[in-house]
């Protein structure tokens, strides 16, 4: 929700609180408590979508951090691996294609983290015999590619969740929709009976609705 968004729900929230503090009062006009529920309902919707909004991206940036940092440290450790194998063996072209820094993987943006992974998983396992001696065995090349695909999934998550949040925004630009429309064409009509007969709880719904 937006600044302006939140003002509106704030006044929604007012406006109730006061009728429910004064229902023997909205309970002499049927139509206008039927309508303090009706808005209560709009309220309670836009806070159900607003918590869902609010935490889609937040759950999924996070999870992808962890994947993240968990993919590189990974691929980081077989890629020395594999470079100190190409030095000892003296090939320089393996040397040169292994030659990731731990810092390179880091600086890398979401969607080439995966393919440079991708590249050490694959220039490990086409080795693999030889760097036993290196601490590098199948099953380590296994979580790689395990990381590695999870973070695939892991990318996309929050792209998605963009998408499902515009949703959510339309759904809750609909809710407010219908709360101004309890409010202006039930609610303060109704209230004006109101001005007369109690003239103060009139003139505190009037300052709560602004």
């Amino acid at each position: 929700m937006d600044s302006k968004q939140e003002a509106r729900l704030s006044m929604y929230d007012a406006v109730i609180s006061y009728c429910d503090a004064n229902n023997p009062i909205v309970s002499t006009i049927p139509a206008f408590e039927n309508a303090v529920d009706d808005l209560r309902d709009v309220f309670e919707d836009i806070q159900e979508a607003a918590q869902a909004e609010m935490q889609l991206i937040e759950g999924y940036a996070g999870d992808k951090a962890e994947q993240r940092l968990e993919l590189g440290n990974l691929a980081a450790s077989i890629a020395a691996s594999v470079f100190a194998y190409a030095s000892a063996t003296g090939n320089t072209v393996l040397k040169e294609q292994a030659n990731y820094p731990p810092s390179h993987f880091t600086r890398l943006k979401d969607e080439l983290l995966g393919p440079a992974c991708q590249n050490v998983h694959d220039l490990a396992n086409a080795n693999l015999v030889a760097l036993a001696d290196y601490g590098i065995t199948a099953p380590n090349l296994t979580d790689l590619q395990t990381a590695i695909d999870n973070y695939g999934s892991a990318v996309a998550a929050p792209r998605n969740a963009i998408s499902v949040r515009s949703s959510k925004g339309v759904l809750i630009k609909d809710f407010f929709k219908n709360g101004d429309d309890i409010l202006k064409t039930r609610m303060d009509k109704l209230a004006l009976q109101f001005k007369e007969s109690n003239s103060e709880f009139y003139n505190a719904y009037k300052s709560n609705r602004v």
